[in-house]
């Protein structure tokens, strides 16, 4: 209903043209029942199922079955001759109990409006008061199917009710449909699509396309994309009713009348109720706005701000986020607009909160002035919005408390207008020119602040990611000083010198190839050839194939497999109590990654053969509840046994839709426990690295000591840090061993209650829109937070981590192609392949991951997957280490047909990382991390055309064998000449452990774990061996 107009009378009887009475109460009342039918059928989608005693678990499938059989008004109820004295006792009950348990009330009410119903009697007056209590309730999570009774009762009752009710006809609704508008929010719900043209072909010419869409506002409360059924009556509906919106809103865009000012709010709020796919049409919406320059003064009226306001209270992902961002950085997007966008990206965490409390503060100034001073907080207020989008539109970076004051100081401006202090700080740029090696520029930003804010303002939009475009300052800072810390250790550097001269490069090649790679550069002195041009043909839905193939593999037994495995036969074990237990518990202990859980698994299946059968018995139950509420047709069988699992996820995203809806009203327990972190176990770790550090550098000075006694100072030193590193290590240990539901072990149940249930709703607040994080707290619910242990919590959110990418594929294919149809059509793709410069792309070697989810994305920097290190280490090693690189793909750069000019941001679309290696006979290796392409890989015929363009660019090192992993983001299919035979190779980092011995440890999909630098046979790791080199290919 559109707001602020009055809805007019709610009659249920109204005179026509003096004739006899219409009874409408059969609108109402079915209108009624569809909205109570879909809030039912949400509810009952997030009821959790117990983890408890099979008689438990009886009653639970019991109710359930009584839920249904209430709804459908096939529970049948006995009348007696003291059916009036139960009726009375449940009504006296219901008030009785109303205060302290309102649910209860109403299941009490709603048995004696059935009872009313049965024995004949008007029903109407009980109705009402359940439905009263029904409404009291609805502050109490619905957590069990006994919790859904009344709803159920309720909705029985009222099929009996309208059952006999004759429908008025049309033309009686028609004539009164614009003085009750609540009868035509109500009529909406229940005229047929087929009946539509003729009901509003009796509506008068004037009001015709304001009833029209008042109806289908209406109508899109019960059609959201989360809860419709596919290729039902209502699944028809809601595209018939999605079209209408979007044309009628593209009409009202187009006019931009001011008396359609309502009708637009109208539109917009319908966008927002059909939900999902709704949001391809409102960013197309946005922008055509936005692009054909229609954000300006001599419009009568700009809807624009609908729009973004819908997107922005439904949606919230990244690119939701970006374009608001651009419209907070465009001049031509209404003031208040942009300071609603603004304080609103700030509120959900895009835009750093100390930016918000910039702003925030800077309004107190005016809070007590007289209202005669409110030109000069106008005044104020645009001054800073100039600001936000001077460093949003004309620098492209994220703007931070630090840089908004950095810009606004006067005193170190001198006065100079904005234009002129932004001009002044690109002129700066020829200090950064001057510097030669990526070291020299790192520690230079380290040590001066300032510049290094003045470089962030220069280069931070110098590349756009296909995904993520919120990098902020302090992200950088913190980058630049884990960069600067690490130091290169020049074993491995030596051993890639002998390599190339194995090779037969001369002794000047390989001083220069290894200088050019010390100073960050391209390894060879061939200008042009760090720059390929792959083209390659692809089809349009080839991401979204690969994100289905993605979310199998992480639904098999390598990964939800083992996250569901290890837990249960870790109980087993504990109770059988044996010495091959005892000893395989042990095992379990010190296993961490993916492959070494997996491995120990095959280990005591082997032992156990009956562990799998008793784990699928005793899961079985709550994986089918999890299947029937998600669609999820595979088996705990799959999931165990095979590699990869069947799913199509562009099925599944919707239902996890309607989650999100709920999962307020979840248990907060498993929420807190897979996401809430432990206070106590990061103390322990970061003393730990803090010692290890600590002692590192005393061992690193012991060995240059030749002084007697200043070295047994130092020994002494080392003996009593190893001393503390011991009891940390035992301390980590039994931390991570512990239960997490024992995290808050020492506060009292209130207490306990009070800290879960606040910071489960700040974990809800940032996650309530993932698909990802819903699916793992759902998932996780089939074992239950009490069989987790600290121990396992980081490989749940490395599979989380996993199922980001493909999951926010599907969300944009199901965005971009909202009818679902298939699309196999071939189109030819262009993609830049450049290796990323280390001293001229800094910022986008900090970032490289941003165009497709990964472990390394910045948005996971602090997620700890490996050697119980945060992810931003490893994305500071590939930086600093001489012998890694990172290629960017990206949309080869051409002018800008509009304006004529050179396009200033670099679009990124992909990325490949990886490093140099040796391999058994000392020759020349490449190992590559994986093809992390955010459009899609789809088959072997890309993968070649995108690898004979990495041979192309290292054409005149002496490689031997090159090697790719294809796991998580970067899966692939490889082209013919690949063997995934096992392999000995030596990893190459050139990197000090801080102990004065090269690095062994790093975090690759490769299985590399804790051999970097020696060397190791691998296996699943896909490989070439190359006899030479061609040329490279000329376009």
């Amino acid at each position: 209903m559109i707001r602020g107009e009055s809805a007019g009378p709610n009659l249920e009887q109204t005179k026509i043209d003096n004739s006899l009475p219409v009874d409408f109460s059969a609108i109402t009342m079915r209108a009624d029942l569809r909205r109570r039918s879909q809030e039912l059928r949400i509810s009952s989608l997030n009821i959790i199922q117990p983890h408890a005693t099979g008689a438990m678990k009886e009653n639970y499938d019991a109710i359930s079955k009584r839920v249904g059989r209430e709804a459908n008004g096939e529970e049948a109820i006995e009348v007696s001759a003291d059916t009036a004295l139960q009726i009375a006792t449940l009504e006296q009950k219901a008030r009785d109990t109303t205060d302290l348990f309102p649910d209860l009330a109403a299941y009490q009410q709603a048995l004696a409006t059935k009872l009313i119903l049965a024995s004949g009697n008007d029903p109407q007056p009980a109705i009402a008061k359940t439905k009263e209590y029904i409404e009291t309730a609805r502050i109490i999570p619905k957590n069990s199917p006994a919790s859904l009774l009344p709803d159920a009762i309720m909705l029985g009752a009222q099929k009996q009710l309208v059952a006999d009710k004759i429908m008025p006809t049309p033309e009686q609704v028609a004539q009164i449909a614009l003085s009750n508008k609540k009868l035509l929010a109500d009529y909406a719900l229940v005229l047929q699509e087929s009946e539509r043209p003729n009901f509003l072909a009796l509506i008068p010419d004037s009001a015709r396309r304001e009833v029209a869409i008042m109806i289908d506002e209406s109508l899109s409360g019960v059609l959201h994309q989360s809860i419709v059924e596919k290729n039902s009556a209502d699944d028809k509906q809601r595209k018939d009713a999605r079209l209408r919106i979007f044309s009628e809103m593209k009409e009202t865009l187009r006019n931009s009348k001011m008396s359609d000012k309502k009708i637009a709010a109208a539109l917009a709020r319908s966008f927002g109720n059909l939900g999902g796919d709704a949001r391809l049409l409102l960013l197309e919406l946005a922008r055509d706005e936005m692009e054909d320059e229609k954000l300006n003064a001599d419009k009568e009226q700009n809807y624009l701000p609908h729009i973004i306001g819908v997107l922005m209270k439904e949606f919230d992902d990244w690119r939701v986020n970006d374009i608001a961002l651009q419209l907070v950085g465009d001049t031509r997007t209404p003031a208040p607009v942009a300071r609603a966008l603004f304080h609103k990206l700030v509120k959900r965490g895009y835009i750093p909160a100390d930016a918000g409390a910039w702003w925030s503060e800077r309004n107190k100034k005016y809070e007590n002035t007289e209202f005669t001073d409110n030109k000069k907080w106008q005044a104020d207020c645009a001054k800073r919005l100039e600001l936000l989008q001077k460093v949003v539109a004309d620098l492209g970076v994220l703007p931070s408390r630090d840089i908004l004051e950095f810009l606004d100081d006067t005193t170190r401006w001198q006065g100079a207008p904005l234009d002129k202090r932004v001009e002044i700080i690109r002129e700066s740029q020829k200090e950064f020119d001057k510097v030669k090696s990526q070291r020299e520029l790192v520690v230079m930003l380290t040590q001066d602040e300032r510049k290094a804010m003045i470089y962030y303002l220069l280069h931070g939009g110098d590349d756009r990611f296909n995904l993520i475009n919120n990098y902020g300052f302090e992200k950088f800072k913190e980058m630049l000083k884990l960069i600067a810390d690490l130091r290169v250790h020049e074993k491995p550097i030596q051993m890639f010198e002998h390599a190339l001269q194995k090779g037969g490069m001369s002794a000047e090649q390989i001083t220069n190839t290894v200088s050019r790679l010390r100073a960050g550069h391209f390894p060879l002195d061939k200008p042009g050839q760090d720059s390929q041009i792959a083209s390659f043909e692809v089809s349009e839905n080839a991401a979204v194939k690969n994100a289905n193939a993605e979310i199998g593999q992480v639904l098999g037994r390598g990964q939800l497999g083992v996250v569901l495995l290890f837990p249960m036969y870790r109980e087993y074990l504990e109770n059988d109590n044996s010495a091959p237990a005892r000893e395989f518990i042990e095992k379990m202990t010190i296993s961490a990654t993916f492959a070494e859980r997996l491995a120990v698994l095959d280990e005591i299946e082997a032992t156990y053969t009956d562990f799998q059968e008793r784990a699928k018995t005793d899961l079985e139950e709550n994986w089918r509840a999890l299947g029937e509420k998600m669609v999820l047709e595979v088996s705990l069988e799959q999931v165990f046994s095979g590699a990869t699992v069947p799913v199509r996820g562009d099925e599944l995203i919707p239902r996890l839709d309607s989650k999100r809806l709920d999962l307020k009203k979840m248990k907060k327990d498993l929420i807190v426990a897979l996401r809430g972190g432990n206070e106590k176990l990061d103390k322990i770790r970061q003393d730990l690295r803090k010692k290890i550090k600590a002692r590192d550098g005393l061992s690193v000075g012991l060995e240059k000591q030749t002084d007697t006694g200043q070295r047994e100072k130092l020994q002494k030193k080392i003996d009593g840090l190893n001393e503390e590193i011991k009891k940390l290590e035992q301390q980590k240990a039994v931390a991570n061993d512990a239960k997490v539901s024992e995290r808050f072990a020492e506060m009292s149940k209130t207490e306990k209650d009070a800290e879960i249930e606040r910071i489960g709703k700040e974990i809800i607040a940032l996650t309530e829109k993932s698909p990802s994080a819903i699916f793992t707290y759902l998932t996780l619910q089939v074992l239950g937070e009490d069989k987790l242990r600290e121990q396992d919590i980081a490989l749940i959110q490395e599979m989380e981590s996993h199922l980001q990418g493909p999951f926010q594929t599907i969300q944009d294919y199901l965005t971009y192609q909202p009818t679902g149809r298939e699309r196999t059509e071939k189109k030819n793709q262009r993609v830049n392949m450049r290796w990323v410069d280390k001293q001229e792309r800094v910022l986008n070697m900090v970032r490289f991951a941003d165009s497709k989810i990964c472990c390394f994305s910045s948005c996971n920097y602090e997620m700890r997957v490996q050697h119980d290190t945060p992810n931003k280490y490893w994305v500071a090693s590939i930086n600093a280490d001489p012998m890694s690189f990172v290629i960017s793909m990206e949309i080869p750069r051409g002018m800008d047909t509009a304006e004529n000019k050179q396009v200033k941001s670099t679009e990124n679309l992909g990325f490949i990382f990886g490093s140099f290696a040796i391999d058994e006979n000392g020759g020349l290796g490449v190992m590559l991390n994986g093809i992390y392409y955010a459009p899609g890989i789809e088959d072997s015929l890309q993968v070649a055309a995108i690898m004979d363009k990495v041979d192309a660019m290292l054409t005149g090192l002496p490689i031997k064998i090159t090697t790719i992993a294809s796991q998580h983001g970067g899966s692939i299919k490889l082209p013919n000449g690949f063997k995934n035979e096992s392999v000995e190779l030596t990893r190459l980092r050139a990197l000090d452990s801080g102990d004065g011995r090269p690095e062994t440890k790093v975090y690759d999909d490769m299985g590399t774990g804790s051999n970097l630098n020696t060397p190791k046979i691998y296996t699943g790791l896909w490989h070439k061996k190359i006899h030479f080199k061609s040329p490279p290919r000329s376009e």
